[in-house]
């Protein structure tokens, strides 16, 4: 499945309470063979002692999405997701 950047990923596990991961994947741009992504992990946790995270805008949401803006930080480092 190919995603486009900005899209939202939701990582879901049969063996997993709860099934769907706290945080979603954003898709920021795939990798060379373009089979994985590096993806940013949006958070309502702010900065401080360990972590770095950067506070969002509002403009950085589209109305009607199901991650909406509410004091939305993101960590700052981008992950590598695999796609299965």
């Amino acid at each position: 499945m190919a995603f486009s950047k900005g899209d939202i990923v939701w990582v879901e596990y049969d063996n997993r309470y709860p099934k769907k991961l706290r945080h979603p994947a954003v898709v920021w741009e795939y990798t060379d063979d373009e089979t994985d992504f590096l993806g940013i992990m949006p958070t309502h946790a702010r900065p401080g002692g360990k972590f770095d995270n950067i506070l969002m805008l509002k403009t950085h949401f589209l109305d009607g999405e199901e991650v909406s803006f509410s004091d939305t930080h993101f960590v700052n480092q981008l992950f590598i997701k695999f796609q299965g």
